[in-house]
């Protein structure tokens, strides 16, 4: 029993280091303006990003955690803490996560790669550029984490004809994985069902500073980054790894015969379609009037309504720790506001300023999609989101800025910073195959990272605000 007690104090040493870290914040009384609510607050966020970064517990337990303390340290009564779990944003991602349950069931990696091969024969250029563009227009509607778990056995059958084309010694293949893991991470703030994140900022727009962004309005504002990232993106991997032209030979002949008949849609496959590009095009339309998470919900009853879907595919195979675990990052966030968390943040943060008064809008702008890209790197998009939010949106206030635009260089910093592999949930599924070393993620990612910083900054000065002046 007490090698036991030690083995665990030993392995979860950074859980019992941050629960210590956040009491002591806690308990110990400081000198500041910061109320004692939102002292307490800070200290939950300082103990959150440890365990993100460490990990000693699972993620999704790290949510129990939050709502527990956010009630011990009194931060908000238990039913108000319930509340803040649950919001139009949080029903958006459990639905999405839904849908792509039910498109996963229809093996649409393996329709996916037929087609891919249909196209590019055994032209490995050809190839790439599909990947990457396919991973990507999908993952801005989808979400990204789920396009990377169906599009990952569609690059490792890849990369096993590679490999029987004797090309076993080159490193080559892994521009399938990279393909995938970036073309998905690029394009994932394209639409607002892209990923999490992009609900996050949702919710912050419209919950603390009273700014609602619909649906099609997101498109107009993010999609024209995206289709500019994605051309560079296909060129950077191509000329990292500068993959040799005879790794896919009979590629298309192989896939042919291991499909045999699955080639042709069957009425399952017809009807899965169209009830998500029937729930995309509510979400275009009616997003206004009926949120995002009804008309997801809706998609859902109408997968199982028409039997393409059942609780059982629901239950076993959407990855719930996903949904509590945003609920709590945005619960954080929101307390954070009411609190003066953030505003105390963004106070402390205001020398950030003094660059506007020396180099103008565009230094501000710069230092600030600098710091969104480092934060996410270390605590993936989606947390670093949920963390900064509050604070980017009361240094707009500060300053007379647009909250939409300092939003969407958030958005798009945290989200463009893949140079590590935890900075987004499609490299990190890339990454969990074992095939891609982390200094790949590092060579590859850091070059788009710098190419993205300029075009943030570009759009930031330029297009996001001449956009948002028709909202």
């Amino acid at each position: 029993m007490f090698r036991y007690l030690l083995y665990q104090i030993e392995y979860r040493r950074w859980l019992f280091l941050a629960l210590a870290v956040a009491l002591i914040i806690h308990v110990v009384p400081v000198e500041t303006s910061l109320t004692p609510a939102g002292k307490s607050l800070l200290a939950i966020v300082l103990m959150t990003v440890v365990l993100v970064i460490f990990e000693p517990i699972p993620l999704p337990v790290v949510s129990f955690l939050i709502a527990v303390l956010e009630v011990l340290f009194g931060i908000a009564r238990p039913a108000e803490v319930a509340q803040s779990f649950m919001s139009d944003s949080v029903i958006f991602i459990m639905g999405s996560l839904m849908l792509a349950v039910a498109i996963v069931k229809q093996q649409l990696d393996k329709r996916i790669l037929f087609f891919i091969l249909r196209l590019t024969k055994d032209n490995v250029r050809l190839t790439v550029m599909a990947l990457v563009f396919i991973a990507g227009l999908l993952a801005s509607v989808m979400g990204e984490h789920s396009v990377a778990a169906i599009m990952l056995p569609v690059s490792l059958v890849l990369v096993r004809i590679w490999q029987e084309n004797q090309l076993r010694e080159s490193k080559q293949p892994v521009v399938f994985l990279m393909a995938v893991a970036y073309g998905a991470a690029v394009a994932a703030i394209g639409t607002p069902s892209g990923g999490a994140r992009n609900a996050i900022m949702l919710s912050y727009w419209d919950r603390v500073s009273g700014v609602h962004v619909s649906y099609l309005e997101w498109i107009v504002v993010m999609y024209p980054l995206v289709l500019a990232q994605l051309p560079i993106l296909y060129f950077l991997v191509l000329r990292f790894y500068r993959p040799a032209a005879g790794g896919l030979a009979n590629a298309y002949s192989f896939l042919r015969r291991e499909m045999h008949q699955q080639r042709q849609f069957s009425v399952e496959d017809w009807i899965t379609v169209s009830i998500v590009l029937f729930t995309v095009f509510l979400w275009i339309v009616f997003s206004d009037s009926l949120g995002l998470g009804p008309i997801a919900l809706l998609g859902v009853l109408l997968c199982v309504v028409t039997g393409v879907l059942n609780w059982e595919d629901i239950s076993h195979d959407v990855n719930w720790g996903v949904p509590i675990l945003y609920a709590s990052i945005i619960s954080m966030g929101l307390w954070m506001d009411s609190t003066g968390a953030a505003d105390w943040i963004a106070d402390g943060l205001q020398f950030l300023l003094g660059f506007e008064s020396i180099g103008g809008e565009l230094l501000l702008i710069m230092t600030l999609t600098l710091l969104s890209m480092l934060v996410g790197a270390v605590v993936s998009s989606g947390p670093a989101i949920a963390l900064l939010g509050p604070i980017f949106l009361r240094q707009a206030q500060i300053s007379g800025a647009d909250p939409l635009v300092f939003g969407m260089v958030l958005v798009a910093g945290a989200s463009y910073s893949n140079f590590t592999p935890v900075s987004s949930p499609a490299c990190t599924i890339i990454y969990g195959s074992g095939m891609v070393p982390r200094s790949d993620y590092w060579a590859v990612g850091l070059r788009l990272a710098l190419v993205s910083f300029g075009l943030i900054v570009a759009f930031a000065h330029f297009y996001w605000p001449f956009v948002t002046s028709f909202f």
